[in-house]
């Protein structure tokens, strides 16, 4: 009799055992389903946090984005497809509706820059940059903005659309002088359309168009407001305003 009952206690206790590697892969599967979406949520990049501001997004960038929708500019993901089809790769997310993309300096506008002349054009005065401090940037968000309402030419729609990258540095020494750096050789950079640069506290801002028309466009109503609303320290040496 006492070895059917211990035969019994062995049947149960395996049997709960089992149970509980059973339910330990159960809960494991679950959890990599879990990750295995979560990698699929940061694959297409495309979130809605409330609280970015100030970390991924600065208030400052956020409120002039509101400002650019207020003058009947707004970001059309279709025309970014169209006309920045390498920059619209880049990871996006949305801040407040709002569609904000990520870069380094080597994706940024800054890249052609980057990917060719730091290596070919090294020993060059002329485009010599301290990419060092450049590269130190801890992040760069930018936005692209376009016309809603283009102007019409011979029956042809043109619309001035540019782009504002945020470049954050450890420090404002770091953005100050990036930002003295890039703003000197903005028309080179920018090959004849040129930016418009400017930096504060620890951040660096980075204004460019596709044309210089469009540049003169927006020299009022987007660099000059920026400017004047944000106390910032223009650097580039073709002032837009």
């Amino acid at each position: 009799m006492k070895k059917i009952i211990s035969l019994i206690i062995l049947v149960v206790v395996t049997s709960c055992d089992s149970l509980d590697k059973n339910a330990a892969l159960t809960k494991e599967s679950v959890t990599q389903k879990h990750a295995d979406s979560a990698s699929t949520l940061l694959k297409d990049s495309i979130v809605s946090p409330d609280n970015t501001a100030d970390t991924v997004v600065t208030k400052r960038l956020l409120s002039f984005v509101n400002y650019l929708d207020s003058i009947g500019f707004n970001c059309d993901s279709n025309r970014i497809k169209k006309l920045f089809g390498r920059y619209s790769k880049s990871p996006r997310f949305t801040v407040k509706n709002h569609f904000f993309y990520s870069a380094t300096p080597a994706t940024s506008g800054l890249s052609y820059y980057f990917n060719y002349f730091a290596k070919n054009k090294k020993d060059n005065p002329d485009w010599r940059l301290d990419t060092v401090t450049i590269k130190s940037c801890k992040s760069i968000v930018w936005y692209f903005f376009s016309e809603l309402t283009p102007d019409k030419t011979d029956n042809e729609k043109w619309y001035t659309d540019a782009i504002i990258e945020e470049w954050k540095f450890k420090n404002s020494s770091s953005a100050k002088t990036s930002a003295e750096e890039i703003g000197r050789m903005a028309p080179r950079l920018y090959f004849n359309v040129g930016a418009f640069v400017c930096h504060i506290d620890n951040y660096m801002y980075i204004i460019t168009s596709r044309s210089s028309g469009s540049m003169w466009t927006l020299r009022k109503p987007v660099f000059k407001t920026f400017a004047t609303r944000n106390k910032v320290t223009v650097t580039n040496i073709d002032k837009w305003y």
